[in-house]
């Protein structure tokens, strides 16, 4: 038996019920026997989808390169400095592209060639530079993904598992855990193969198949929480011995003459510096390990980072204290010097702010975390048995494209789909931030997560698992918050030279004051000898080291970013990436598309005129809609539209359609002609001078307008236009006053898109230009100098959305347009382009804060930790000092980005009402 034909008999020519398997893609066969399981409009092809680097997450050919973008979790570094090095480390690895990584999110942004590189491969390199966890979220690769555990097995029902389900049509891969033995991973095309029918094929060869829960938190994660906080108890607890020791019983005269014992006398080396030393060890390397594992990382990849910093001012401080007394046992003129406590508070101060600053970095990353728990955990699947409904309810994991499911009242729409029977209204605020529930009914799609109000409904699931708008937004936030906008590359730069340069500061700092001392050109407050101005020389050069804050430096920028696009999301603009958000800031032009953006995109019936008395309206538009009834073309729909609000249509015969000037039919014995002048010259219509001004009027103001002849006499006219949406007018206004300069550029003719301009105020306005002139323009007031935005919602804006120095999709516009832009306005609202402008100001505002005070930070604490004032003053900051300036540094950078959760909206202006205008 050949290769195919063992896999011909995967499927079974009398039963359904069995997936269909790859090598039969030919035949149409049904996938399942369930209702409406089958899409005729999915084609299991897998073509790429063009899209920007920035934009979604698609397989895409960049010349021979097939490119996968993925997103992974890691932990292990949380030094922005360190992940600046490890990005560049990566970009080094042959078949990594781009590495953008976030240590304040826990992910890593890579686009890597699937030619070159695996994904297992990058998080082996990922680990290999010091990550402890490195596992893949998600990627290009990956449509769907599904992890089950599954009953024992033997390697051979392993291989044959493996074979039946690669072999399945919709299938993509199938892996088995190392790690454990029962769980199996398969990635799928969830269009055409469902999580239920993979249950089905896998309980046909080992029986017991449920889904593998994972928590929240892996194994690793958890031990090094549990890790980190019993460090953190151990060194409060070791160091307050310690301190007691140095700073509190040498003052109580009779606990000090126990502590102060010689045991070798005129040494130094007393009862209390013995018990420091015993208590201070395994701070400095059990606790401090942290530090020195980070260090070792860096040193391996020739860099330095602030755990280099950390590591080398404790040990000095450390390592002198022993160096000392070993010198004091062996030589009679030295006295052995006692800094366990600079080491230890040093260590525990700093510990602590990096616990601090994790946990303020995790709230300010708490956003996307809590997005994926808006979705339900169940549903209720509707399904036919012997011609009766049967309900039943199951995890949301397990519903495919095409299940019937019903939502009660109150209960959370599962999934993506479309309303199929039942009238009820829906809370969409965790979308649109709009507290008023929309009304459903069917025909009309909800979205997962959402909340159904007061009525019973049931929907058909169009979309699951990642391709729902829940999990979309999801990743997009998630990657957003893993770019990195333009001003971070000036960070980046000076964090590069940070570390080398604040250590020759600080050896500068140590010899400089160990020469002033020893020539007498600067004075000790104390006994003056070698052994006090080297130890004086020694911690001032540790405060160096200990008070640099190069995490303040890295965080300005990502930790703002990250909170700004977690906001973004909460009032209704999805932010797609960083440099969205300072490119935003800068704009003063905005180009607006106009059907679908500025207008709603339908037309209707605005004006009629009829000239015949004879006519009633009721009877005029049920004339002429049983006519239109019969056509096909666009500007039929808004008359049927409004004749059916009369009630049923007349019955029209002997139905012709005219190219370019109308149509011709009877209704009820009567001759009708519906069309534009051209219709009625042709038939020995006359056109009175006072019609001919009417219907000029209505096009003037950019209306398409027809003529109606019933019977030889010209009964009546009638208008149809596109509307323009509510918000377009005060959203107008309120640009311009913020000194933003509205364009209106329209592939309609310029008559038509005039009368838009001049209903909105807009004095710039071009119309009749083809999707590739729209980029065009945008390029030309570029060149000029203008910071573009561009506002579109179609297929045709996809091109001057990308050319645009910012590109805004309006939420209800095509997929390709969203792709195409940086930021999209979910709840459709117009005014949310206001919002998305005033909110990048505030972010690129305390983002330019935190880099300022960063700067300026350093730049005056270093100097002062190094003693420029302590000839004047006589005052050294201690190294304790040091170190609690340090945290308090890094806090307040991450406090200050954590104030834009607090941040309002502008006020809005209210909507006006509609106003009817064009179509040509």
């Amino acid at each position: 038996m050949t290769k195919d034909d063992k896999k011909k008999k995967h499927v079974q020519d009398d039963d359904e019920d069995k997936p269909l398997m790859k090598k039969d893609r030919g035949e149409k066969q049904p996938l399942l026997n369930q209702r409406e399981r089958h899409d005729e409009s999915v084609h299991v092809t897998r073509e790429p989808i063009p899209s920007s680097v920035d934009g979604g997450f698609h397989v895409c050919k960049i010349g021979e390169a097939n490119l996968s973008k993925s997103l992974y979790h890691i932990a292990g570094i949380d030094c922005h400095l360190c992940g600046l090095s490890i990005e560049q480390e990566l970009t080094k690895i042959p078949g990594i592209l781009h590495a953008s990584l976030n240590s304040d999110a826990n992910r890593a942004y890579i686009i890597y060639d699937n030619d070159q590189i695996s994904d297992d491969k990058v998080s082996k390199e990922l680990e290999n530079l010091g990550f402890n966890i490195a596992e893949r979220v998600h990627s290009t690769d990956d449509p769907e993904k599904i992890d089950f555990k599954i009953g024992e097995l033997d390697e051979s029902g392993k291989e044959r598992l493996k074979t039946k389900l690669s072999n399945t049509l919709g299938v993509n891969s199938v892996k088995y855990s190392k790690e454990d033995v029962s769980k199996l991973t398969i990635t799928f095309n969830s269009k055409v193969m469902g999580v239920r029918d993979l249950m089905n094929l896998i309980s046909e060869e080992c029986g017991d198949i449920e889904i593998y829960e994972k928590g929240q938190e892996t194994p690793k994660e958890l031990l090094k929480r549990r890790r980190l906080i019993r460090s953190l108890i151990l060194s409060f607890c070791l160091s307050i011995p310690i301190i007691l020791l140095d700073f509190v019983f040498p003052r109580i005269p009779g606990i000090r003459s126990g502590t102060e014992y010689d045991l070798k006398e005129g040494s130094g080396i007393t009862v209390s510096y013995v018990i420091q030393l015993v208590f201070c060890i395994p701070v400095q390397f059990w606790v401090g390990s942290n530090f020195y594992l980070g260090a070792w990382n860096a040193l391996k990849h020739r860099r330095a980072n602030t755990d280099t910093l950390v590591a080398v001012s404790t040990s000095a401080a450390f390592g002198y204290s022993v160096i000392s007394a070993i010198l004091a046992l062996s030589s009679p003129n030295f006295t052995a010097e006692t800094l366990f406590s600079e080491s230890a508070i040093l260590i525990t101060i700093i510990f602590l702010g990096k616990v601090l600053e994790n946990v303020s970095k995790g709230k300010a990353a708490e956003a996307i975390k809590t997005l994926p728990s808006l979705q339900a955990t169940t549903a209720i699947l509707v399904t036919e048995e012997g011609g009766r409904s049967q309900e039943s309810e199951i995890s949301v994991k397990l519903i495919q494209v095409g299940d019937i499911l019903k939502v009660r009242p109150g209960s959370k729409i599962p999934v993506d789909g479309e309303v199929v029977s039942g009238e009820t209204s829906v809370d969409e605020s965790f979308l649109t931030g709009e507290s008023v529930p929309v009304k459903k009914k069917p025909g009309e799609k909800v979205i997962g997560a959402t909340i159904n109000q007061n009525g019973s409904i049931e929907i058909k699931a169009t979309k699951v698992g990642s391709e729902t708008l829940l999990s979309r937004i999801t990743k997009m936030v998630e990657q957003a918050q893993t770019s990195k906008a333009p001003i971070q590359r000036l960070a980046d730069t000076l964090a590069n030279y940070f570390v080398p340069t604040v250590s020759s500061i600080s050896a500068i700092t140590f010899t400089t004051w160990l020469v002033l001392l020893q020539t007498g050109v600067a004075h000790y407050d104390g006994v003056a000898n070698f052994q006090n101005h080297f130890v004086f020389a020694l911690l001032t050069a540790i405060n160096v080291l200990v008070i640099s804050c190069p995490c303040a430096l890295g965080l300005a920028t990502p930790t703002a970013v990250m909170v700004g696009t977690s906001v973004g999301l909460k009032n209704g603009v999805l932010i797609k990436n960083g440099s969205a958000l300072e490119k935003a800031y800068k704009i003063n032009t905005v180009v607006f598309d106009k059907t679908g953006t500025l207008t709603h995109g339908n037309l209707v019936v605005t004006d009629h005129k009829i000239f015949d008395q004879n006519y009633s309206d009721e009877e005029f538009f049920k004339m002429v809609g049983a006519a239109e009834s019969l056509s096909e073309h666009p500007l039929a729909v808004p008359l049927v539209v409004k004749a059916r609000e009369y009630g049923d249509l007349k019955q029209a015969q002997k139905f012709e359609s005219v190219t370019g000037q109308g149509i011709k039919c009877e209704v009820e014995g009567k001759r009708l002609l519906i069309g534009n002048r051209e219709l009625m010259r042709n038939n020995n219509s006359v056109i009175s001078d006072d019609i001919e001004k009417q219907v000029v009027q209505l096009e003037t103001e950019g209306k398409t307008t027809m003529l109606v002849n019933i019977d030889g006499e010209l009964v009546g006219i009638y208008a149809v236009a596109d509307t323009i949406k509510e918000e377009s007018l005060v959203t107008i206004q309120k640009l311009q006053q913020m000194g933003i300069e509205p364009w209106l550029l329209s592939g309609d003719n310029f008559r038509v898109a005039k009368a838009v301009g001049q209903q909105l105020g807009i004095k710039n306005v071009v119309g009749g230009v083809l999707p590739d002139q729209k980029s065009k323009k945008i390029k030309e007031l570029q060149d000029t100098g203008k910071v573009v935005a561009m506002v579109g919602d179609g297929v045709n804006d996809s091109v001057a959305l990308t050319q645009a120095d910012v590109g805004i999709a309006v939420g209800s516009g095509t997929d390709v347009a969203a792709e195409s832009a940086e930021l999209v306005l979910i709840k459709n609202d117009l005014r949310d382009v206001i919002t998305a402008i005033h909110l990048s100001r505030r972010v690129f505002r305390t983002i330019r804060i935190n880099f300022v005070w960063a700067l300026l930070y350093n730049m005056c604490a270093i100097p002062i930790a190094a003693g420029v004032l302590y000839p004047v003053t006589k005052f050294a900051i201690p190294p304790a000092g040091a170190a609690g300036a340090e945290a308090v540094s890094t806090l307040f950078v991450v406090g200050s980005s954590l104030m834009l959760n607090f941040y309002k909206k502008p006020v809005l202006p209210e909507p006006l009402r509609s106003v009817n205008i064009e179509r040509e």
